[in-house]
């Protein structure tokens, strides 16, 4: 088993100088300490600031840490460009020396796609065109894509990533139709933080199935798993 963080950076007093400080200390304390990986989270317009720029984050991260892995729980991919966070992606993983996790994510608040002008309606099918992209331009020289979204003709990002083929691809998946897509199109599944166990348990042998009918093995892959919890002296403390 392997222990790891995720963050939200988000400041209740509107201090974010101070929280950026906050949390690359305590990813630095966590190196420390023998954690495997810290995420950070992407959302926009959040009143308490929640951090937007999550692959930028982890660039500051590599710059102040030497072994843990770094990397976005998750990216919003339908409402960015797939070149854009592949680039970001490959710029990081070289930064890091080879230790960012890109994950990827659907996305759901109506006034993040309302300012990016994405038709909420459309993150499932620019989710599906945009994984494999993303995979390819990170992976693959000479890119040609001619697809709903996006287009591309013979294109090579540079740099190219450190992890070959690439950086490992996380994909946030809960419901059964988005778990079966995790195992097609993702090196791992990320499991929520708030699915039941009775009903993980079920969407555990949807994902091994669907691992399957693509010739993978559930033993091959992580399973990384969000759990949240709150920290005190006593129960009572903790639930404070």
């Amino acid at each position: 088993m392997k222990f790891s963080l995720l963050y939200s950076v988000q400041s209740l007093t509107g201090d974010w100088q101070q929280i950026c400080r906050d949390v690359i200390e305590q990813v630095v304390l966590a190196e420390e300490l023998g954690f495997d990986s810290t995420l950070i989270s992407e959302h926009h317009l959040v009143d308490n600031g929640y951090f937007p720029s999550v692959i930028t984050f982890c660039a500051a991260l590599a710059t102040r840490t030497s072994r843990i892995k770094l990397g976005t729980g998750v990216v919003l991919l339908p409402l960015h460009h797939p070149l854009l966070i592949a680039e970001e992606s490959a710029v990081v993983d070289n930064l890091s020396g080879g230790r960012f996790i890109l994950g990827l994510g659907l996305g759901y608040r109506e006034e993040e796609f309302s300012a990016f002008g994405v038709p909420l309606k459309e993150r499932g099918a620019r989710f599906d065109e945009g994984v494999p992209l993303v995979r390819r331009l990170l992976s693959e020289e000479n890119v040609t894509h001619d697809g709903r979204f996006w287009k591309l003709k013979d294109v090579t990002m540079m740099p190219r990533p450190v992890q070959k083929p690439s950086p490992p691809i996380w994909i946030a998946a809960k419901q059964e139709p988005a778990v079966r897509r995790a195992a097609r199109q993702a090196d791992e599944w990320f499991a929520d933080p708030v699915t039941p166990a009775s009903v993980l348990s079920e969407r555990v042998a949807d994902y091994r199935d669907e691992l399957s009918k693509v010739g993978k093995r559930f033993e091959d892959v992580e399973f990384p798993l969000m759990r949240e919890g709150f920290v005190g002296e006593t129960t009572e403390g903790a639930w404070e």
